[in-house]
C-alpha cells in the first residue's frame, strides 16, 4: 500500500509537468478532429455510460485477425507516443464514469503515469484507481485492457468491438 501511496506523490509531481502537453493535444484533437464534436461527444458518452451501467464487457474486435499491441509497463515507457492514442479513449470513458471534470483530468494524467511505471492489470492500478471509480473499477480495467492491446483508433474500435 505504501508503494501505491509513493506512486500518486511522484505521480502527482509529473502531472503538473505533463499536462501542459496534454492539454494542447487535447485541444488540436477538439479543433482538427471531426471525432470530437459536441453532439456526437455527447453521444459517445452516453452510450459508455450505458455500457457501465449495463455490465457490458468487451469481448474483442470483430475482424482483428490477432493484431494486438503489448500494453506493459515496459512497452508504454519505451514508446512514450503511444499513450497519446489513449488520450481520447480514456476521457471519454473515465467522462462516462466521473461527474468532475477536474477529476477526470486528474484520472488521466494519473493513468498515463502510472501505466508507464506498472503494468495494467496489476492490483497497485485498481488500488490506485478504485477511491474514484468505486465499483466500476474492475469494469473500467478490463474495457481499458482490451481497447489498449488492439491498434485500433477509438472510432474503428467502436464499430468493431463485440460484447459478452
Amino acid at each position: 500500500l505504501s508503494l501505491g501511496r509513493r506512486m500518486i506523490t511522484e505521480t502527482r509531481r509529473r502531472i503538473d509537468e505533463q499536462m501542459a502537453i496534454f492539454q494542447s493535444y487535447a485541444r488540436h484533437e477538439r479543433i482538427h478532429s471531426s471525432r470530437f464534436r459536441p453532439d456526437s461527444r455527447l453521444s459517445a458518452i452516453s452510450v459508455r455510460k450505458s455500457v457501465y451501467s449495463r455490465g457490458l464487457r468487451a469481448r474483442g474486435v470483430q475482424g482483428d485477425q490477432g493484431r494486438s499491441r503489448d500494453i506493459s509497463a515496459e512497452f508504454f515507457r519505451s514508446n512514450p507516443a503511444v499513450t497519446h492514442r489513449l488520450v481520447p479513449w480514456l476521457s471519454r470513458e473515465l467522462e462516462a464514469l466521473v461527474a468532475s471534470r477536474d477529476i477526470v483530468e486528474f484520472l488521466l494524467q494519473l493513468i498515463l503515469t502510472i501505466i508507464q511505471q506498472i503494468d495494467l492489470g496489476s492490483a497497485t492500478i485498481k488500488q490506485t484507481l478504485e477511491p474514484y471509480l468505486l465499483q466500476r473499477t474492475d469494469h473500467f480495467l478490463h474495457e481499458f485492457m482490451t481497447f489498449a492491446k488492439y491498434p485500433f483508433d477509438m472510432n474503428a474500435f467502436d464499430r468493431n468491438v463485440v460484447y459478452e
